[in-house]
């Protein structure tokens, strides 16, 4: 009786995740702003992904000489026009910034 209870919840909650895509999941295609809105350089770059997905990133770059380069997974929401100002205290540090879309941004 627990083991099918078990089984019995569990498929419950995976049902319920599976009807609650629309609440994790909203990429946006709106371009909020680009690096150029800022003052900063930056390369679009298109690339396949393992599937040959072509995804979308941005290569921002410093004013001056880099110290190194982020890599940025900017997370579900929206896409990278709207999650790369975060970064921007860390370009005007001298930081490159490489932040991309993923599949359906």
């Amino acid at each position: 009786m627990g083991l099918l209870r078990t089984a019995f919840l569990i498929l419950l909650f995976a049902l319920g995740f599976q009807g609650c895509t629309s609440l994790f999941y909203y990429p946006d295609k709106l371009v909020y702003r680009t690096p150029q809105y800022y003052d900063l350089s930056y390369k679009d770059v298109y690339f396949d992904a393992y599937d040959m997905t072509r995804l979308h990133a941005w290569h921002i770059y410093p004013k001056g000489k880099a110290r190194g380069m982020l890599f940025v997974a900017h997370g579900n929401a929206q896409n990278l026009s709207s999650h790369f100002t975060s970064w921007i205290w860390l370009i005007e540090e001298g930081y490159e910034l490489f932040i991309f879309d993923y599949r359906a941004y």
